[in-house]
């Protein structure tokens, strides 16, 4: 067995608690989740990708430049689902690739780090990037953000990780209700 988090073989728990913070994130942060998943799918480069959280998106053209405050809470969710793996799987390392490409291309477009070019961004080299103060800002807040919100929200985490276990797929509105319900719990 190797230790590259790509060729490591599937858990399926794990995966339910990825997207599960992923979609928990997404809800709290009053983003657009249409459904997540804990299905097996193969990526156009042929990796195979076990899970998905399905939100509505910021356009890649559309965000150039929308800076720290805008790109903030895409990033908080995009760290969630690391956050909330990490907390049941103790062999857990860094996100997944998807995870910071998502991540990588987000903060390099909220600093305008990148152009349109024939309706495609090209962004700038991420170890030029990762260098901008306000980049580090940003990670560093969005880090600390994102295990605040896993930290406060891990029973709805828990809940939507169990029903993809036995489901494998819910919409946003099964989501939201299960986070609802959370925070209507007294906390005593």
């Amino acid at each position: 067995m190797t230790d590259d988090p790509e060729t490591q073989p599937f858990n399926l728990m794990h995966a339910a608690f990825h997207e599960a913070g992923h979609a928990v994130a997404a809800v709290v942060l009053g983003e657009n989740l249409r459904s997540v998943d804990v299905r097996q799918r193969q990526l156009p480069d042929g990796r195979l990708q076990l899970g998905l959280t399905d939100c509505e998106g910021v356009n890649a053209i559309d965000s150039l430049g929308m800076g720290h405050q805008a790109a903030l809470t895409h990033v908080i969710r995009a760290f969630a689902g690391p956050v909330a793996e990490a907390l049941v799987n103790p062999d857990f390392r860094e996100g997944h690739s998807g995870d910071i490409a998502s991540v990588r291309e987000l903060v390099s477009l909220a600093f305008g780090r990148g152009v349109a070019k024939d309706d495609q961004v090209v962004l700038d080299r991420w170890d030029e990037v990762r260098r901008d103060d306000r980049v580090v800002d940003l990670l560093r807040s969005a880090q600390a953000e994102a295990v605040r919100l896993v930290e406060e929200h891990w029973p709805a985490i828990s809940a939507v990780a169990a029903r993809l276990l036995e489901e494998e797929q819910l919409s946003g509105d099964d989501v939201a209700s299960i986070v609802n319900a959370d925070l209507r719990k007294p906390n005593w």
